[in-house]
């Protein structure tokens, strides 16, 4: 038998050794020359674009809703104001038990039970840092007895808003209209940037006709914001490269009517409640000098909110103090 004996050869072995080296480097060097090329990619030529993109991220623009337009008559008199009010305002994250909490304020009488459920969805549909309205306006009382057992509700507090408020309300709810909150229909066909950050808008007479005189041009501010979209203190310096920059909103137009509002008052004195219309006009240019429909309502409980028993009974009256006799009814002139 023939023994083979075998011999190492240590030539071919470097050589192999070598080549892998060169492999490895040559494999190595590339990666490494692909992650230097990225970095200065992101670093130097990107800067600007994911410096912009972070700022963005940072920085959130709030709506700032402007100030509604007045509405006077050919005296100046206010038919249609803004007044300062007082909105119960909940935020979530603060309250420990939702539940308990609007059961509670039903029964103060500040919420209506039948709006639990409602405000419960509402407060699980957005972040739990943002506050839900429970009622948009609490008169003296309300407000007064809040304020007394305050304490015994955590993160429900009032907050001053402006409301929309009509002096002579029941003299002119017809021909001056309303304002209700704004509805999915109203949100498809108005420009939804312009009503960032409003929550009413015209629903009849003047304030729907002249709704884009009477709402403004709305503003925007910067706020800085963190990752979950919660604001942040922050020195306003932060803020000086953000665009665009703060717009201050622009408030509504005042309007003056043709209504005279003696005219007004004496023809609904004179309607006592019957139903009927009154509309006076100056023959010599047209002008409605009064425009009256009765039975009459009284506006101010649209804008600032009003309970479904009493909705429910407007509608239902058989008087039907909502039709505006004046414009819709079919009455000889006389």
């Amino acid at each position: 038998m023939d023994i083979f004996t075998t011999i190492k050869d240590h030539h071919s072995e470097k050589q192999l050794f070598v080549a892998r080296v060169i492999l490895s480097t040559a494999i190595a060097t590339l990666l490494l020359g692909t992650v230097i090329a990225r970095l200065i990619q992101l670093q130097v030529y990107d800067y600007e674009l994911f410096a912009e993109q972070s700022q963005g991220n940072r920085i959130r623009i709030q709506a700032v809703a402007p100030t509604r337009g007045l509405i006077l008559d050919r005296k100046g008199r206010v038919l249609a104001e803004n007044l300062p009010a007082y909105q119960l305002e909940m935020i979530p994250e603060l309250v420990g038990d939702i539940d308990d909490t609007l059961r509670r304020l039903a029964t103060l009488g500040l919420i209506e039970n039948n709006r639990i459920t409602y405000f419960k969805k509402l407060a699980k549909s957005g972040p739990r840092f943002k506050p839900v309205t429970l009622r948009f306006r609490l008169n003296e009382d309300e407000l007064a007895d809040f304020a007394l057992q305050r304490h015994r509700f955590p993160g429900v507090d009032f907050q001053p808003r402006l409301v929309r408020h009509y002096p002579h309300a029941r003299d002119s709810a017809h021909v001056i209209g309303y304002v209700g909150a704004l509805s999915t229909n109203d949100l498809n066909r108005l420009d939804a940037a312009e009503y960032a950050g409003t929550s009413h808008t015209g629903k009849s007479g003047i304030e729907f006709q002249y709704e884009k005189l009477l709402h403004g041009n709305t503003g925007h501010s910067q706020i800085v914001t963190n990752a979950r979209g919660r604001q942040v203190p922050s020195d306003r310096r932060d803020l000086s490269q953000a665009l665009p920059e703060n717009v201050a909103p622009h408030p509504g137009q005042t309007l003056y009517l043709s209504i005279d509002l003696d005219l007004q008052q004496t023809a609904t004195d004179a309607l006592h409640g019957r139903r009927g219309a009154v509309v006076a006009i100056d023959p010599n240019n047209g002008e409605i000098l009064a425009q009256v429909s009765s039975p009459t309502f009284d506006s101010n409980n649209f804008s600032q909110g009003m309970t479904e028993q009493t909705f429910k009974a407007l509608q239902s009256d058989p008087n039907r103090p909502l039709f505006n006799r004046a414009v819709l009814g079919n009455y000889p002139p006389g």
